[in-house]
């Protein structure tokens, strides 16, 4: 049996303070295909369909500048992984 290769993100929203800069950070930083559409629905959508792979959060406290968006981002990342069993998600408090 293949195995299915592995990618792992770390994300660092230090710095980030629009909805804008969050969209094209992921964009960047998750290889997004083109067609992202920089929103909560699509990356919702581009998470779903990911390959096996870990996303590390870290400094989720600096996008509590972004208001509610923060929490529904949150949420929107967590629904994800609910439904995608190969995508795993963890929050993490100490540095990259």
């Amino acid at each position: 049996m293949k195995q299915e290769p592995f990618t792992e993100y770390k994300l660092d929203f230090t710095g980030i303070t629009t909805r804008e800069e969050l969209h094209d950070y992921l964009a960047e930083k998750l290889e997004l295909p083109d067609y992202y559409g920089r929103n909560l629905d699509a990356l919702y959508d581009c998470l779903t369909e990911m390959p096996l792979c870990m996303i590390s959060l870290y400094h989720m406290e600096a996008l509590e500048c972004l208001g509610d968006y923060a929490l529904s981002f949150a949420e929107t990342m967590e629904e994800a992984a609910a439904e995608n069993l190969r995508l795993i998600m963890i929050y993490v408090t100490d540095e990259p």
